[in-house]
């Protein structure tokens, strides 16, 4: 997750305040739903071929790699992502707020 991600995430969430350690494992749980949402999202936007390719692409771990061919098949890849993360966010604000109203401590 890179640096403004990260920062993004902390400043929507509103968990500046609590311990880094807690912030890292927020973060890290939200960055894992992020990346399942998104390539989910990726995948209903490429043909059978495409996400045989994606696949085969994924398998190697080569970035620069993936990084091309969402490139090349989904100009709209920063968008996308940037929809994935406001989904998250707000996925997580909905969530917090129900456990507040039940009265729960996280």
């Amino acid at each position: 997750m890179n640096n403004e991600l990260k920062a993004t995430l902390i400043k929507e969430l509103a968990i500046d305040a609590l311990p880094p350690e807690a912030q890292d494992q927020i973060l890290v749980s939200l960055g894992d739903i992020i990346l399942r949402s998104t390539t989910t999202a990726i995948f209903e936007k490429l043909n059978p071929e495409q996400r045989e390719e994606f696949e085969r692409l994924t398998e190697d771990e080569d970035p620069e790699k993936i990084q091309e061919f969402l490139a090349r098949t989904i100009p709209e890849m920063p968008q996308l992502m940037e929809a994935e993360v406001k989904k998250t966010i707000a996925r997580f604000k909905e969530a917090d707020d129900a456990v507040v109203e039940r009265g729960e401590v996280l």
